[in-house]
């Protein structure tokens, strides 16, 4: 059912469930364990599989919240429905953040969490413009242009380029509600860019993060070594 893992010495298993534990853990942390241990053959187990592996190999319990991080990048990566549908597109950026996915209740993420699961997924499934796995659907672009409206963010950041806003240019609307009171209209202007580099400073600020995880993972074959 599984091949042979060489889980190495006690301190490495140590470290592994260390990080498999660790609600704080990034997706991508979790998901560069389970290929360094098992490759991509993992892929294809069950959840119920691979949660009882990494337990018999690491004596790992892992937390339902790091369940849905690493199961929302597998699916991510295997499948197209991240870009397809928006309830997979949400569940799928609510776990990245740390949240446990709400099948059951399809409730709308805030602008960063999007940017954050999109950047996330980005990176480790970079887009390849010849297989078109880099195309939102109507659906998700529609979705994630009505959460940033719904926020008041007229202004996509990166990431959320491909969002279609309620309104053709949502921008205008501040134009028109402000069409008297030009020093209104400027404020109102900058507050969007503040909004948006904000949003692009959040997802930098834990990529940063992620890097230094990631440079603290005990992995047995990282690349450029």
């Amino acid at each position: 059912m599984t091949k042979d893992v060489v889980v190495g010495s006690s301190i490495r298993k140590s470290q592994i469930r260390e990080v498999l534990e660790d609600e704080k853990s990034f997706g991508t942390c979790l998901l560069a364990l389970v290929l360094d241990n098992y490759g991509t053959e993992a892929f294809d187990w069950e959840p119920d599989t691979l949660r009882m592996q990494l337990k018999d190999d690491f004596s790992a319990t892992l937390p339902l919240v790091n369940h849905d991080k690493l199961w929302s990048l597998i699916v991510a990566m295997t499948t197209n429905q991240f870009q397809l549908s928006a309830e997979i597109f949400s569940q799928t950026c609510r776990a990245l953040n740390g949240d446990e996915a709400e099948f059951a209740d399809f409730s709308p993420v805030d602008p960063d969490d999007l940017a954050w699961g999109v950047a996330e997924v980005v990176y480790n499934d970079p887009p390849d413009p010849q297989l078109g796995n880099n195309e939102f659907s109507h659906e998700v672009a529609r979705y994630t242009g009505l959460v940033l409206y719904n926020n008041g963010v007229l202004e996509p950041p990166k990431f959320l380029q491909f969002a279609e806003y309620p309104s053709e240019n949502p921008v205008l609307d501040l134009e028109t509600a402000f069409v008297d009171d030009a020093d209104m209209f400027e404020a109102a202007r900058q507050k969007q860019v503040d909004t948006k580099i904000g949003l692009e400073d959040y997802v930098k600020g834990r990529m940063v993060e992620l890097m230094q995880q990631l440079q603290q993972l005990p992995l047995m074959n990282r690349k450029g070594k």
